[in-house]
C-alpha cells in the first residue's frame, strides 16, 4: 500500500502545471502613427523634408540629440533593435488613422504611438467637425484591436498651434516665412482674424477632450496633452519653416510623452 501511494505521489508531481511566465514588460517591436511632426519634417536646415531617423517616436539617428521612444526602449530591452516602423505621413489627418493603424497591425507592432490632429485644424479646407474627429479616431482604435497581445498604445494630444501665433507673429522674419510658405494658414495667415484663431483654439481643446475620452474607452495611454501644454522654447522651433519642431523640439516631445507613457516607471 505504501509503495502504491508513493508511486501515485510521484506521478502527480510529474503532472504538476509549470509556473506561469512573468508578464511581458517591454515590447519587441513598435510603430509610429502620425503626420509631419512624427515624420521629422524640417528639423534642421540641412534636413529639409521628412527625417524619420530624427523622429521623437521611432528615430534611430545617432548623435542627433533626440532620444526617441525607440532608443529609450532599446536601452531597456535590446530585443526591439531593428523593429521600429515610422508610418507617419506629412499632411495626415485623423481620417488617416485607420489606414496607418492597419499598417501597424500588419507589422505586428507591440507598441504604437499615435499623434494626429494638427492637420485637422491646419490643413486646407474647413476644420474637421468634432464628432467626425471622434468617429475617425474610433475607426482607427477598432483596427488597433488587431495588435498582438500584449500591446501598448500611447495617444498624444493635438499640439497648441495657436501658441505659435501668440509667441511669434510680431517677429517680421518669422511672419514673412509663414506667409510665403502658407504654413498652417487657418492660424498663421494674415487673412485670419482673432475670432478665427479663437475658433481653432477651441477646436483643439475639443479634439483633446475626445482623445482623452476615447483613449480611456479603448484602454490606451493618453499623454494628458503634455505636448499641447508644454512651453514653447525658441530652440524647439525648426529653422526651415519656423513651425515644425527642430531637433531640440523633437527631443522635448520625446521627453514629455515618454514621461506620460507606459514605460516611464518601468524598472531598469
Amino acid at each position: 500500500m505504501r509503495a502504491t501511494l508513493l508511486a501515485l505521489l510521484v506521478l502527480l508531481a510529474g503532472c504538476a502545471s509549470p509556473a506561469a511566465a512573468p508578464p511581458k514588460q517591454y515590447p519587441d517591436s513598435m510603430a509610429a502613427i502620425g503626420d509631419s511632426i512624427t515624420a521629422g519634417v524640417n528639423v534642421a536646415r540641412d534636413k529639409v523634408g521628412e527625417n524619420p531617423g530624427d523622429s521623437w517616436s521611432v528615430g534611430d539617428a545617432p548623435d542627433d540629440g533626440v532620444t526617441s521612444h525607440y532608443e529609450r526602449l532599446l536601452a531597456l530591452h535590446p530585443a526591439i533593435q531593428g523593429h521600429a516602423a515610422d508610418l507617419a505621413v506629412s499632411g495626415a489627418r485623423m481620417r488617416d488613422f485607420a489606414r496607418q493603424a492597419q499598417q501597424a497591425v500588419d507589422a505586428k507592432a507591440e507598441y504604437v504611438t499615435v499623434m494626429l490632429g494638427a492637420n485637422d485644424v491646419c490643413g486646407r479646407g474647413n476644420l474637421t467637425p468634432v464628432e467626425t474627429f471622434r468617429d475617425e479616431f474610433r475607426a482607427g482604435a477598432a483596427v488597433l484591436k488587431g495588435l498582438p497581445t500584449p500591446s501598448w498604445v500611447l495617444v498624444v494630444g493635438v499640439p497648441n498651434v495657436t501658441a505659435m501665433w501668440d509667441r511669434y507673429h510680431s517677429d517680421r522674419q518669422v511672419h514673412d516665412v509663414w506667409q510665403a510658405l502658407r504654413v498652417c494658414p487657418s492660424v498663421l495667415s494674415d487673412a485670419v482674424n482673432d475670432t478665427g484663431r479663437d475658433l481653432v483654439r477651441q477646436r483643439i481643446d475639443a479634439y483633446n477632450q475626445v482623445l482623452r475620452e476615447e483613449s480611456a474607452a479603448a484602454g490606451f495611454w493618453f499623454d494628458n496633452a503634455s505636448v499641447h501644454d508644454g512651453r514653447i522654447q525658441d530652440v524647439d522651433v525648426g529653422p526651415v519653416d519656423d513651425f515644425h519642431p527642430s531637433l531640440a523640439g523633437q527631443e522635448a516631445i520625446a521627453e514629455a510623452t515618454w514621461a506620460a507613457g507606459p514605460f516611464a516607471r518601468a524598472p531598469g
